[in-house]
């Protein structure tokens, strides 16, 4: 009998296709766009290299769902890429998903870990965040529009914090970015974690580090939105009709890696750069 805490799940609607970790908290959310159809050759995987494969994936079109596996590329400009795979006996699915870049990277920690071992360092980095911070509100994958100026243009970028604590800094309510990574490579004595960082963490989480403003890039306003958010702080924190929150970060950046390969309930906090 499959379980749905197993599995996760593709939803094609409206030209965008939804990735839903389906866990009894529900952790883990990522849109999915530009979807295109390759064919199964050479050819249309050039410039691709294969990151992992996850199993048990449901996928959902038009409104029939098959069990899959998926197979996760990327190519050298740092384009995420997926293909579906039929189960046992079956063909390949021509799909292959460009993933948009603001997508979280919890799908390549699978991919490289495994389903279980992911699973695991998850639910205990949110069980000892919740002991660490009992009195605190903590929210989970939660949508985060950094809007800045570099050289004089206004831009936005999105990122999705594994987790979200509020706290109160010299009386003023800021929230405080935290990020899980798990790896088989070593990630403790790694001296910079940039790299596991999808593209908006590369860009968004240095201006984080340096309060703000960082190599003349500077944060002019930070948005919480969605369900999710109105759902961890919607008591404090005054929505729009949107679902939209300003809210002003804590400096700094907190990481939860793993230390162990094969017991995934270790873990170690550190800074981005050591």
């Amino acid at each position: 009998m499959m379980k749905a805490y197993k599995h996760i799940l593709f939803l094609l609607f409206f030209g965008l296709l939804t990735l839903q970790q389906v866990h009894a908290d529900n952790v883990g959310k990522f849109t999915l766009q530009k979807v295109a159809n390759l064919s199964d050759d050479a050819a249309a995987l050039t410039g691709y290299s294969k990151l992992g494969t996850i199993e048990e994936v449901y996928v959902t079109e038009n409104h029939l769902s098959k069990l899959k596996t998926v197979e996760i590329y990327k190519n050298a400009d740092g384009v995420l890429a997926w293909r579906a795979l039929a189960q046992a006996g079956g063909g390949l699915i021509d799909d292959i998903l460009d993933i948009a870049k603001t997508f979280d990277d919890n799908v390549l920690d699978i991919a490289e870990v495994g389903l279980k071992n992911w699973k695991t360092f998850e639910n205990r980095f949110y069980s000892q965040l919740k002991a660490m911070y009992p009195t605190k509100k903590i929210g989970s994958q939660i949508t985060l529009d950094i809007t800045y100026v570099e050289n004089g243009i206004t831009k936005t970028k999105t990122i999705i914090p594994d987790a979200l604590i509020q706290i109160e800094v010299n009386g003023v309510r800021k929230y405080k970015v935290i990020d899980a990574k798990t790896s088989t490579k070593d990630l403790v004595n790694k001296t910079d974690l940039t790299s596991i960082c999808t593209n908006n963490q590369k860009e968004i989480y240095p201006l984080i580090d340096a309060g703000g403003s960082y190599n003349g890039i500077t944060i002019t306003k930070v948005e919480m939105r969605g369900q999710r958010a109105i759902d961890a702080f919607g008591s404090s924190e005054t929505f729009t009709n949107a679902g939209k929150a300003q809210i002003q970060l804590e400096t700094g950046v907190e990481f939860w890696v793993n230390t162990n390969n094969t017991d995934f309930t270790q873990y170690l906090i550190r800074q981005r750069i050591k």
